[in-house]
């Protein structure tokens, strides 16, 4: 039967009743049975399914859910009675959820982890119906997380409690995390030896001495607020980068395809390997093990997408789901931990090579400065950069796919646009694009970024390069949807500055090809030999095997020589 594609339900139990295709995980069930990982700690960055997963745990071993279990799990690989535990539907969850506290406003802040955790219990105690006069709720002390915690576990014990409690945190260092990138000093506080998140988690690490808490599962972003939690709670395992696990959060290939399958009418009349190479471009890359051996896709991601192809038989616009594209804010917040000069190294590193060489930073000492180690470090953890390769303790990370570049070059138009009080119009690129892509020239284009240029000061010009200029002309492409932008594109082991291929899914003619130079104190000689080169460079680039099969491709030098304009010359096109 066809299923339908999951929107953005993390409810295993609604996935499967409501006819959703659900993409199997439970054979990590499994593997936590026979490895005897009673106590992790298991990271990933935002809407890669963590907290679905979670669900699938609590479905999987909560008590109430037993005579559910054949309907729920029956199809799936741990429903199999041959891989089926004896630890199925016998525990009692305890769950809780902190993601989504507000942390703008400090006051406060300790009132909502608070009321987090007791909403938790609540749920807790209505859900195995212990709501009794010896486990009243107004007994919980709720002035704090870490006193409500005590205050239950005492309640329990008073009322000679037998059960195995399994304790499951979803995004454990959701709030810290935001608190990080803006109130360190604070953040310090709350996380540090008598910090209260600190002490919510040593209160765990007493009731798991005492017998009561028999497994704890937590998921988070980062390792920021991993001390507080292993230093007060040091019997958990970090198993985030272990290469078995790779693929328990997020989607490999395969299971994308097993999807489109098992949710498409007609699978056969659909472009499959059209749509593969797309998919592959926007939204696949990610890599959180050094030996991980596929690159895995964004869940959110994918079923954004799919959700789009089966309704309406084209392919999302934008092609970025909107939580998704707002997270350019998440970059600032990070880089400014540094000072701005270390901070746009880092940036620019990223802006002009897609990839980084830097360490990694496994857990953070904050008797230590922030080091650009920890803040590259974050832009992993946070889905921002992915692992191509490592050698020794030397990683190269990479842009992980298109979505995430278009956040960096997002993040580079808005800090610009501040710099230069400069306003990027939707209106202009969307002329100029389509001049581009249905007249064949670019005079719009450059008209545009000279109004852009002209803007910058003698002091900006000093050491201004090419890869700057480059850098402007992606800020204004890069908002047009209907165009794909290739930098460093790799032919015949010659690397072009820009290519500029047409969205399949929009009815462009033309495709460009630019070099771009820059003159810093032009003279007449100069300007004709930078010229000759920049044009022998072109027509070499042109004969070379993947840029000579792309069709209507029109090639530019592009040069611009310290206030003059922009200057174009165009080298023969293909048909």
């Amino acid at each position: 039967m066809i299923k339908q594609i999951p929107a953005t339900d993390s409810d295993f139990s609604e996935i499967i009743r409501n006819n959703n295709y659900y993409i199997d995980k439970t054979r990590y069930i499994h593997y936590f049975e026979e490895s005897q990982r009673k106590f992790a700690v298991f990271l990933r960055p935002r809407r890669f399914g963590k907290s679905l997963f979670l669900s699938t745990l609590h479905y999987y071993y909560g008590i109430e859910h037993k005579n559910s279990f054949q309907e729920l799990f029956g199809s799936y690989f741990i429903g199999d009675p041959k891989n089926t535990t004896t630890t199925a539907n016998s525990y009692y969850i305890l769950r809780f959820d902190f993601s989504g506290i507000y942390t703008q406003n400090k006051d406060t802040l300790q009132k909502d982890f608070t009321a987090r955790v007791f909403a938790g219990i609540s749920s807790f105690l209505d859900r195995y119906g212990l709501n009794s006069d010896k486990l009243a709720k107004d007994k919980i002390d709720s002035t704090s997380g870490h006193s409500s915690l005590e205050s239950f576990f005492r309640l329990l014990s008073e009322d000679n409690f037998k059960g195995r409690i399994f304790i499951l945190i979803d995004e454990y260092d959701y709030f810290t995390n935001e608190l990080f990138s803006f109130d360190l000093e604070f953040f310090k506080d709350i996380v540090t030896r008598n910090g209260w998140v600190r002490k919510f988690y040593e209160t765990i690490k007493i009731y798991v001495g005492a017998g009561y808490v028999s497994r704890f599962f937590a998921t988070g972003v980062t390792p920021v607020t991993l001390d507080a939690m292993t230093s007060g709670f040091n019997i958990t395992r970090y198993l985030t980068f272990q290469s078995e696990l790779h693929e328990m959060m997020g989607f490999t290939e395969a299971e994308v395809l097993e999807m489109i399958n098992g949710t498409f009418e007609e699978p056969e009349s659909l472009n499959i390997d059209q749509i593969i190479l797309d998919i592959r471009a926007w939204y696949n890359g990610s890599r959180f093990s050094d030996d991980g051996a596929q690159k895995l896709y964004n869940p959110q991601m994918m079923c954004y997408f799919l959700d789009s192809l089966k309704r309406t038989g084209k392919y999302p616009n934008p092609m970025a789901d909107i939580t998704v594209a707002s997270d350019y804010a998440k970059i600032s917040k990070i880089m400014d931990l540094l000072p701005g000069k270390i901070s746009s190294e880092i940036i620019d590193e990223v802006l002009e090579n897609e990839s980084i060489r830097e360490g990694l930073t496994l857990q953070f000492n904050f008797e230590l400065n922030i080091s650009k180690v920890d803040l590259v470090s974050l832009l992993f953890y946070n889905g921002l950069l992915t692992i191509e390769s490592v050698r020794a303790n030397t990683y190269t990370y990479i842009v992980p796919n298109y979505v995430i570049k278009q956040l960096y070059w997002a993040f580079f138009r808005s800090k610009l646009s501040q710099k230069l009080d400069f306003e990027y119009s939707n209106p202009v690129v969307t002329d100029l694009v389509a001049q581009m892509g249905e007249e064949g020239k670019i005079d719009l284009l450059i008209e545009c970024v000279n109004n852009i240029f002209k803007k910058l000061s003698n002091r900006d010009l000093i050491n201004y390069k090419e890869i700057d200029l480059k850098l402007l002309f992606v800020s204004v492409l890069s908002m047009s949807p209907e165009y794909i932008l290739y930098s460093e594109f790799e032919s015949d082991r010659k690397y072009t500055d820009l290519l500029v291929l047409r969205n399949s899914e929009y009815n462009l003619k033309y495709q460009y090809l630019f070099e771009f130079k820059f003159i810093k104190d032009e003279t007449e000689d100069k300007f004709e030999k930078v010229k000759e080169t920049g044009l022998k460079q072109l027509s070499e680039y042109i004969k070379t095997e993947k840029i000579s099969s792309i069709d209507s491709l029109k090639s530019y030098l592009i040069i611009y020589s310290g206030k003059k304009q922009g200057r174009f010359f165009e080298v023969g096109a293909t048909l």
